[in-house]
């Protein structure tokens, strides 16, 4: 193996491309060949760089207004179809919000999970420029007090849940508040009160993320990330 191979006569200029393996390496002296330039890299896995986007540019999305096909939609003067437009609007939006991340994609044959990282507030989630009611006596803004994440495929996978624990007790208060005729004078400032409560504990958020029957505490910036697929959050004065 160490005596030169004699190497067939070309017109041409010719390159010659060795593939080494790591045994083969160890065993001959490759030092001259550090001199040779790398043209070419095997590489078993590559990843591609993870997407991203904005919890607000998907909820502008949601509610941009987009052409229907021309023949779904028939008018109701003349009966015929006509190119029609479907438009929404969040009018009012309710104490307990759950935002649902669609995490799927389905065509007429393959069925694949969108693995697309978005990026949503914690702490301030302001609703003010997509709510059509603009005079509400409620608030637009909103925080983040849990999330439930999905790891796995389409076929199978695993629910886990984060959650903050700091304000539990003031989450619970609202099931205790009549909102009765009589009542609902009081209802709106204690409901106030409780939410001006909660604000003033936001510097020190408890985290902890729920596995089956293990519970273990988390920081905050593990919250984050683009297995999530449920947002719960709640409205703020």
């Amino acid at each position: 193996m160490n005596e030169p191979l004699p190497a067939p006569k070309f017109d041409n200029d010719s390159q010659v491309y060795v593939t080494w393996s790591e045994n083969t390496i160890e065993k001959y002296d490759t030092c001259l060949l550090s001199s040779l330039p790398e043209v070419f890299k095997i590489q078993l896995c590559t990843t591609r760089p993870q997407e991203s986007v904005s919890l607000y540019k998907c909820l502008e999305s949601f509610l941009k207004e987009e052409p229907l096909g021309p023949e779904d939609m028939d008018c109701p003067s003349c009966k015929k179809p006509r190119q029609a437009r479907k438009k929404l609007d969040l009018w009012r939006i309710p104490e307990i919000l759950a935002v649902h991340l669609k995490r799927s994609s389905c065509s007429q044959f393959v069925r694949n999970k969108l693995e697309t990282y978005v990026d949503f507030p914690i702490d301030d989630f302001d609703l003010s420029t997509n709510i059509s009611q603009k005079k509400s006596q409620f608030s637009n803004h909103y925080v983040l007090y849990a999330t439930s994440i999905h790891h796995g495929g389409m076929g199978c996978g695993h629910y886990n849940a984060f959650s903050d624990v700091s304000g539990v007790h003031s989450i619970y208060a609202f099931s205790f508040i009549s909102i009765g005729q009589e009542t609902a004078d009081r209802a709106i400032p204690q409901r106030d009160t409780c939410m001006r409560t909660h604000l003033d504990r936001l510097g020190n958020r408890k985290w902890y993320k729920f596995v089956d029957n293990r519970v273990s505490p988390v920081s905050e910036d593990a919250v984050k990330t683009s297995a999530a697929c449920v947002l719960f959050c709640r409205r703020v004065a």
